[in-house]
């Protein structure tokens, strides 16, 4: 009896465990699918302010926004990694 409950608690705990895993992986693959929706829309509104800026010639702002561009799309091209550190910065005059 005492062999039959070891096994069925092996199984539930690795049923358990597979549960569990196909959980984050559908988590994981939900999260990339929102990624695909979101980066389209935010990189042609990135565009449309940096033409609506031209308009206005604010060529510093320009600058600066097309900098953080820059820098956002190649983080995003060399990170697969779900977790990303955030740091707040505040513009110097």
């Amino acid at each position: 009896m005492n062999k039959s409950f070891n096994r069925m608690s092996s199984q539930i705990h690795h049923l358990t465990k597979d549960i569990y895993n196909e959980k984050l992986r559908s988590q994981q693959a939900e999260l990339k699918h929102l990624q695909l929706q979101i980066n389209p829309q935010f990189f042609l509104n990135s565009l449309n302010i940096i033409f609506s800026l031209a308009t206005v010639k604010d060529f510093s702002l320009i600058q600066e926004m097309t900098r953080c561009l820059v820098e956002y799309f190649h983080f995003m091209f060399r990170s697969n990694s779900q977790l990303v550190m955030i740091q707040y910065q505040t513009q110097q005059a």
